[in-house]
């Protein structure tokens, strides 16, 4: 589930995973009936060697990979589970103007602080 919030139901937080029907929670993306089209994007620049996977099934997005070592540069490589672009098409996404917040439920097999979730749009909208 991805989905954002108001500051009225964050501050009323319930701590369920799914969004109630009612509630003032905007639902972004169900991955047991996705939307938009996801896939995995990789380091392919300077010799890249990371791999990642995209698989969606029973309502998950299972995103899994490896980051490598970049030989050219002896720095980490990348990883990312994107939508939207010229891989995928435009993505539709509501509108979440009116949310002050922003709440992510996903579950990890490994231990690990350097994940990140980003969003961006080359232009505006027509």
């Amino acid at each position: 589930w991805v989905e954002t919030t108001t500051e009225e139901n964050n501050n009323n937080n319930n701590n369920s995973e799914e969004p109630k029907a009612g509630s003032d929670e905007i639902l972004l993306e169900d991955f047991s009936n996705p939307t938009n089209t996801w896939t995995a994007l990789n380091d392919p620049v300077m010799g890249g060697k990371s791999t990642g996977s995209v698989v969606i099934e029973d309502g998950v997005a299972k995103f899994e990979g490896r980051v490598e070592i970049v030989p050219s540069l002896n720095a980490p490589g990348f990883i990312t589970m994107v939508t939207g672009g010229y891989r995928t098409g435009d993505a539709k996404f509501p509108d979440v103007s009116s949310c002050d917040a922003f709440k992510v439920v996903l579950r990890s097999s490994s231990s690990y602080d350097g994940y990140r979730i980003s969003f961006g749009h080359h232009h505006e909208p027509d």
